[in-house]
């Protein structure tokens, strides 16, 4: 499936081409967004912080995030509208991996305010953990001692 980078002229007009070319087969077509992906350290922490949150709290990760990350902290960000087979536009959740950084950046942040004047669980921020082995220490033992709740 070709890729047109709608920022480059050329590459903008390929793409009307290649959708006249379509529409004219009359061909089924699904049309995307690619966006740049998040970094590894980030959706690494963002599970991290999921699953130290759940952990203190007492609740699965996946409850955390669905709960605290997205419908609490974070509403409209996860989600999208999309239109369902009936042709209505319906909205539904969007998942985390959709997210572009500065998307997930401004989650993480709401969240790890809400955690800490809501929740009363201090979250530190990943440059924190990245630098003292001893927090990233004392959070990884308070997550793998309720690992078979979360």
């Amino acid at each position: 499936m070709p890729t047109f980078n709608m920022d480059n002229e050329w590459d903008a007009i390929r793409a009307d081409q290649y959708y006249e070319k379509l529409k004219q087969e009359k061909s089924w077509i699904t049309i995307g967004r690619k966006r740049g992906k998040r970094n590894i350290k980030q959706n690494n922490y963002y599970h991290f912080i999921l699953d130290y949150f759940a952990a203190r709290y007492g609740c699965t990760a996946g409850f955390a995030e669905q709960k605290y990350m997205k419908d609490l902290c974070n509403p409209g960000l996860f989600e999208k509208t999309v239109i369902n087979e009936q042709g209505d536009e319906v909205v539904v959740d969007r998942s985390s991996k959709e997210l572009s950084v500065g998307e997930m950046s401004l989650a993480i942040k709401r969240f790890r305010n809400w955690a800490s004047a809501e929740g009363h669980i201090f979250i530190p921020y990943k440059d924190d953990i990245e630098r003292s082995d001893d927090i990233a220490n004392s959070m990884e033992q308070e997550i793998e001692k309720n690992r078979e709740f979360i």
